[in-house]
């Protein structure tokens, strides 16, 4: 068993991902203790329904916004393969995960202030556009904020 460069470069990817999902519940816990506690259950909900609605949705955006050109040819089968390797797996998770925390964190901004239905437009809104286009402007190598940055060593682009 032998452990190669691209393997463990993944599997740090995959793990600093988990790291970013578990913040999700942290982010769940302090909102839930500094607001009323009829407001748990609600607080709950739309930490779930961030997860589950971002996923899709920063899918079909990171492909248009971002331009992961071999991720949309594959992932929509209009490439040789309509399988993803798992390379471009472990960064589009990483990403995701990112996108999914920053739409929980403007959304645990206002709980309490908006109702569901207007949160879950705000979740949409972050991980559709907000992220893809702030990832690509700083991160993509044609991106405009690329020469003024450093890219990071989990860099989502």
């Amino acid at each position: 068993f032998v452990i190669t460069n691209s393997a463990a470069d993944g599997s740090f990817v995959y793990a600093s991902g988990f790291l970013i999902l578990f913040m999700q519940m942290g982010f769940m816990m302090l909102c839930t203790g500094t607001l009323h506690p009829k407001s748990s259950s609600n607080i709950c909900l739309m930490n779930v329904l961030n997860l589950l609605l971002s996923c899709p949705v920063f899918l079909l955006t990171s492909i248009l916004v971002q331009g992961s050109t071999k991720l949309s040819n594959e992932s929509t089968g209009s490439g040789t393969t309509a399988m993803i390797d798992s390379q471009d797996m472990a960064k589009f998770f990483s990403q995701w995960a990112f996108a999914a925390a920053t739409a929980t964190i403007t959304t645990g901004a206002v709980v309490d202030r908006m109702s569901l239905k207007t949160t879950i437009w705000l979740s949409i809104f972050m991980s559709a556009i907000v992220f893809p286009a702030v990832a690509h402007s700083v991160w993509s190598s044609d991106g405009w904020l690329t020469s003024f940055t450093d890219k990071p060593l989990l860099g989502t682009g």
